[in-house]
């Protein structure tokens, strides 16, 4: 059987898996019979080295460009000087990705994140297909816009010969709606493999994410355990994840003194395998203001662990309020929906929620969708994917 030489454009240069990294080396794993996988980075890092052990090829090239911007109005000289910038930079960078790949025939091209434009200008320059993998809000979930501006950027997206977004919302944020090409796929998060379900849980609420920040909701989930006054009952909250900054940390660290909750709050830092917090914690407290998709909260239902995530972005298209997890809208409901979860017997939505993780977010199924976006764009002069569907 004959394998598609694909390209795969990662933006990660940091010293750990973050969730678009993760979700692209899952993807890779779900096509890994049909395909032949090339990972391109911006610089060797932590990241290489995991896909590289895990017998996934990769190459990087020493520029490296970043194409955010915070989200804020400049004047019109500073913005043509910036996108003047970023396409002769990114330009430049592509000359030097073709030059690298002069030897190798490359079928199609995957940018794994938005604003970066390098894998498009590379596909044009080798006549590869193109598709554009969108996995963030930018502006709401982060509050930057693409160094290219909005208008650009979404002209070289519907230029692209797929588009993929990780969710309805992400797709109608883009205005992808009307555009043959592009779909939304729900991401490969776990594998075929159900994980036993520990049912006599352990006392603490688990918030869990890859960089602890403002946008990540943080203080909600202090608020709302203070609010909850399940402390005095022995219930303690377990930060996992990397807190962005020492003053940040500065910051939870007073609201926690001011709400008499500091002493039993838990700061563990990153870690690869969050399977053993997840099966244990009481409930998985999502308190983005808006994600993208939300991993964490996949795989919080994989793990047998109640959700109780923010009313907003992804985590309201995935989680089934009162299914298979819980939706809040304000700290007060979310500290009514901790005790909810303490009181209760929730083997029933805990039972529905890992049926639910592993229906819509396995790999196999997941690189049958990719598969046929990638068949439908090789064997199709004018393809539309629009069909391909959650």
């Amino acid at each position: 059987m004959k394998k598609t030489n694909v390209l795969y454009i990662c933006d990660h240069d940091g010293g750990t898996m973050g969730g678009a990294s993760w979700s692209l080396y899952n993807m890779i794993m779900s096509l890994r019979e049909r395909i032949n996988p090339l990972v391109w980075f911006p610089c060797e890092c932590k990241v290489m080295s995991f896909f590289q052990s895990n017998g996934i090829e990769c190459i990087c090239s020493p520029k490296y460009l970043w194409a955010l911007t915070p989200d804020y109005k400049d004047s019109i000289y500073s913005k043509f000087r910036t996108i003047a910038f970023v396409l002769i930079q990114s330009y430049k960078q592509a000359k030097t990705m073709k030059e690298m790949l002069a030897d190798r025939k490359i079928d199609i091209i995957h940018t794994n994140c938005v604003p970066f434009i390098v894998g498009y200008l590379l596909s044009r320059m080798i006549h590869a297909k193109h598709v554009w993998h969108v996995r963030e809000y930018v502006n709401n979930d982060f509050g930057y816009r693409p160094m290219l501006g909005w208008y650009l950027q979404k002209k070289m997206l519907y230029k692209s010969d797929a588009v993929i977004a990780i969710t309805k919302g992400v797709y109608e944020h883009f205005g992808l709606n009307n555009y043959k090409n592009a779909t939304y796929v729900w991401d490969a998060i776990i594998s075929e493999k159900k994980h036993p379900i520990i049912s006599t849980k352990n006392k603490y609420f688990l918030f869990c994410a890859n960089s602890i920040a403002e946008h990540k909701g943080a203080h909600d989930a202090i608020e709302a355990f203070a609010k909850s006054k399940l402390y005095e009952k022995g219930y303690r909250l377990k930060m996992v994840g990397k807190v962005k900054n020492e003053e940040y940390q500065e910051q939870l660290d007073d609201l926690s003194r001011s709400l008499n909750v500091l002493d039993f709050i838990d700061y563990y830092g990153l870690t690869m395998d969050v399977r053993p917090y997840f099966s244990n914690a009481t409930a998985f407290l999502m308190c983005s203001r808006c994600e993208g998709l939300g991993r964490v909260t996949v795989e919080a239902m994989a793990y047998g662990c109640p959700v109780i995530g923010k009313n907003s972005g992804g985590t309201a298209e995935i989680v089934e309020n009162g299914r298979n997890g819980f939706l809040y809208d304000t700290t007060d409901e979310c500290a009514g929906l901790m005790k909810k979860v303490v009181e209760e017997d929730m083997t029933e939505m805990i039972g529905y929620a890992q049926n639910f993780a592993f229906e819509n977010f396995s790999e196999g199924k997941y690189g049958k969708k990719i598969l046929e976006i990638y068949n439908k764009i090789l064997c199709e002069k004018n393809p539309d994917i629009s069909a391909v569907k959650n």
